[in-house]
Parts: C-alpha cells; structure tokens; sequence
C-alpha cells in the first residue's frame, strides 16, 4: 500500500513539474496588446512657476508666498482606444508638503447641447358637456325632436425658462489639505477629449522657496464591451519639476535631475536581460516564480521603485543584488531628487553644471 502510495505522489510531482517547465517554456512568448497600451498621456518634464501679487489673490496667507504654473497635457490614443476612453484623472502632489494649492483651473467646465435656456410652456384645458336628443318613432315625426346642449369650458397657459441639461467636461479640487490637486476630464458630445488643453495651479510656498518636485499620477478611464461600468484602463507616474521664474541655479537643479532619470531609465532598459538573470537565478527558482510559490530576487517594478520610492531602499531585502553601475546610477539620482528638495526649503548648497551656486542656510 506504501509502496503504491509513493509511487503515485512521483506520478503527481513528476506532471506537477512537467507542467511548470511547460509553463515556463511559453512565458516567453509575449501577450497580445491590449487597447490601454494605445493610450499616451504627455505633458512637459518642467513648469516655471511665475510670482502672483498679493493684492491681485483674495485668499489668506500663511506666510509664504504665492505662485502660478502653467502646465500643457495632452492625451493620445489609438482609434480603437479611443472608443473605449470615457475620461482621465490626473493627480499632482507635493510630497513634502511644500507646495499647497490655493485654486486650479479649469475649477470646472460643463457642456450642454442647447444654447441658453428653454423655453416651456404648458396648457391646461378642462371641458364639460351634455347632449340630448328624443325622436318620435313615426314616419310622420320623425324630423321632430328635442335636443339640449350645455357646455362650459376652462383654458389655462403657463410660460416659464428651463436650464438646459447640461454634462460635467471638466472639474478640479484640492486633497491631501491641500497639498494636492485633481483634475478630472469626461467625455461629451462635440467634445473632444484628445485636444491639447492647459491646467493651472495658484500655490502658496515658503519665502525662500525656489524649486519643488511634484508627483503626477495620469489615469484613463473607461468601460468594458462585456459591463457598463467604468474601470481603469491605463495608469501612468511621473515626477514634475518646478523652479522659480528668472531663477538660474534652480533650473540648472532641475535639468540635473531630469538628466539622472532618463540616464537611470537609458541604463535599466540596457540591462534587462542581466537584471533578470539576477532576479531568477536557477532553474528551480524559476519553476517556483512561475508556480507563485517564490518570489523574484528583484522585483519586477524595482525601477519604480527606485524612482518613485524612498531613499536607501535598495538596501533592503535582494534590490542589493542589481548590478553595481545600476545602484551608482540610483545614487546620482537620488542625490538630484534630494537637491530640489532641499530647494523648495532653501537649505541646500549645490554647484551646478553650469557652475550657479545656491545659497545655503542648514537643513
């Protein structure tokens, strides 16, 4: 009976890793595209924030200063993407809570099909009657008769405007105590969601304020063929730079930090097939990724991490296992990101490449 027994649990582990090395053997071979890869939100890397006077906010102020930026966004899609796109949201936050937003435009925007209001008018009529008529049964009579009518009626007319029905396009508002802005985009009739559009943004920063970095996190929604509702289809993170108008030494910080992220992304995509290699280093580990019994050595989305997470992070658990030229490259990013932070405090000493110095006054 043991006998039987074992031999049937080999049978079982012998298919059970057959299957795994099938599984593993047709993992290469890439999906199909989906329609929310037809999807491309764009905007600048950098916004200029220009000075707002005083007098001209009629907000209260905490003691900082206040400031307007401008920012072009542009949404693209395929022709079978854009059937499926209903709308998109984009969040823009400040991390460490050095840029809080007064107001944003648009604040909101809505679209109707009928110009002005409409016109309605009703009427209401009641009518009451009575006829009667009595007619011999004779030849001789028969055009004799007796008929009685009696009839009253009542007509009454209202005339009044209607708003028109009309869609929400277009609205923003503040979250996080506001220290972040949403912006929201839906699409209508006669109204193309796919057109280039500007947003902007009124901010209070400190006084010594000279450049920030602010998240934006893009994402296209719409509906599915099989149920109405609507879902995300396409998500997108990035980060924005932001320097003070006529200030030199800030936008040199900000073109340094755009210069290390895309030498980071350059680098990482060049070394995919290594890093892989690194993250599932044996065959029996591939078998156990690909059962989910294991995880990856590195995770997939180490990249995002790295950009988008916190500092020495690449410390903790196998993100130490990357290549050396990887982790150097992180580092000089990281230590980019760290300047423009420290500029919208004002506490940082940091020689650019052209050679501007900014002033420092302690962390």
């Amino acid at each position: 009976m043991v006998s039987v027994l074992n031999s049937f649990v080999c049978q079982k582990y012998f298919a059970w890793t057959l299957g795994a090395i099938y599984l593993l053997g047709h993992s290469v071979v890439s999906p199909p595209l989906l329609a929310s890869e037809g999807i491309v939100f764009d905007m600048p890397g950098t916004a200029i924030a220009q000075p707002v006077d005083y007098s001209q906010a009629a907000f209260p102020q905490g003691g900082g200063k206040l400031v307007r930026i401008q920012i072009p966004i542009s949404l693209i899609a395929d022709l079978e993407s854009r059937e499926q796109v209903s709308g998109f949201s984009l969040r823009i936050s400040s991390p460490h809570q050095s840029f809080c937003v007064i107001d944003s435009w648009p604040r909101y925007e809505a679209y109707s099909d009928v110009l002005g209001d409409v016109s309605v008018e009703q009427s209401n009529q009641q009518s009451n009657g009575l006829e009667a008529k009595l007619s011999g049964g004779w030849q001789a009579i028969l055009d004799a008769g007796l008929m009685g009518k009696a009839q009253n009626q009542k007509s009454t007319k209202e005339k009044f405007q209607r708003r028109a029905l009309v869609q929400t396009v277009a609205r923003s508002g503040t979250f996080g105590r506001g220290y972040g802005v949403l912006f929201q985009f839906q699409k209508a009739r006669n109204v193309d969601l796919f057109q280039k559009r500007e947003i902007a943004v009124l901010a209070e920063v400190p006084q010594q304020w000279r450049a920030d970095l602010l998240k934006v996190q893009f994402s296209a929604q719409g509906k599915s063929t099989s149920r109405s509702e609507s879902k995300s289809i396409q998500n997108q993170q990035l980060w924005l730079t932001v320097y003070q108008e006529g200030d030199a030494a800030a936008a040199a910080q900000t073109r340094e930090f755009q210069t290390q992220e895309r030498s980071l992304r350059a680098l990482a995509a060049s070394r995919v097939a290594e890093v892989k290699k690194k993250s599932i280093p044996t065959v029996f580990h591939r078998i156990g990724v690909a059962l989910e019994i294991s995880d990856p050595r590195i995770p997939k989305d180490y990249l995002e991490q790295m950009i988008f997470g916190p500092e020495k992070q690449y410390l903790v658990g196998h993100s130490h296992r990357l290549p050396i030229d990887i982790r150097v490259a992180i580092l000089d990013f990281w230590e980019a990101r760290e300047g423009l932070v420290d500029l919208s405090f004002g506490k940082r000493t940091f020689l650019g490449p052209a050679g501007y110095q900014v002033a420092k006054s302690g962390r």
